[in-house]
């Protein structure tokens, strides 16, 4: 089965891999299509180095309400959740509506995201 991200480097779609399309999702496989190309011709590095994305994810997408409780192979919390996931595999650069969503702030090292949902 080949991968539902767009130059993907795992090449051929592993058991375990995270973006297998023939998981279910929140994000359909088309619009994942979409999303990867936008983060493709991306402008914007919100993250230095991978570190910095693991602190923003932990502080910020696992801490969300969007956020599944069990999450499996295949899913995000939104669509901010995929392009950074993306990012990480690809060359690290995500849209600006996406930045603009996140909040991001090339002046800080740690923000909340635009779309954070407390959760209960």
């Amino acid at each position: 089965m080949n991968c539902a991200v767009k130059n993907c480097l795992l090449g051929e779609c592993r058991p375990d891999c995270q973006f297998r399309h023939d998981q279910p999702g929140q994000i359909s496989p088309e619009r994942q299509a979409e999303l990867s190309k936008a983060c493709d011709a991306g402008k914007v590095r919100p993250f230095y180095c991978g570190t910095q994305s693991i602190d923003w994810r932990s502080a910020n997408c696992d801490r969300c309400s969007k956020m599944p409780k069990d999450v499996k192979p295949g899913e995000f919390a939104c669509e901010i959740d995929y392009c950074i996931s993306y990012a990480a595999i690809a060359g690290g650069t995500i849209p600006e509506d996406i930045a603009r969503r996140m909040k991001y702030d090339p002046a800080r090292q740690s923000w909340k995201c635009g779309e954070f949902s407390e959760a209960i």
